[in-house]
């Protein structure tokens, strides 16, 4: 596995292909973020969850051109922002070789229960604003009959 890893981390193309992914992928990050403070079933929560559900599936392409799982090419992508954002260099061959792959598992387990449980955030938010307008439409209701009985 090290010296697969080696030529892995050695290669010229992925070194490109992540220095050209990775501002995309800070865009994403952002993007993600803000969708979650946003009212689901907006056009523009729509648009943010597209634009990142557009991208996920190029880093899928992007990871299989070079051999990896998606798992694998997010890890380096995300351990180089989180490096950039602190001013360090991360060592790719650290990232890939130092990952057994039941972490790399581990990790994409992870990354699918973050998103379930922003599908489940977004579900609960989506419900929570369904029901304060069945409740605002009950009151308005009951304020109607409330008028009508009193001009009877």
């Amino acid at each position: 596995m090290l010296a697969a890893a080696k030529a892995v981390v050695a290669d010229p193309d992925l070194e490109q292909s992540i220095e050209d992914f990775l501002p995309v992928a800070a865009d994403m990050r952002a993007m993600l973020e803000t969708s979650e403070r946003m009212r689901p079933g907006t056009r523009s929560h729509q648009q943010a969850l597209a634009y990142v559900n557009g991208h996920r599936a190029d880093i899928a392409t992007r990871a299989g051109r070079h051999g990896l799982s998606e798992a694998e090419f997010s890890a380096i992508l995300y351990a180089e922002l989180a490096a950039r954002r602190s001013g360090r260099r991360v060592k790719r061959v650290a990232v890939v070789t130092g990952t057994p792959p039941e972490l790399l598992s581990a990790l994409a387990r992870e990354t699918e229960a973050l998103r379930a449980q922003t599908a489940a955030r977004q579900a609960y938010k989506a419900a929570r604003q369904v029901y304060a307008e069945a409740q605002y439409h009950r009151r308005v209701i009951e304020a109607q009959v409330e008028a009508s009985r009193v001009s009877l």
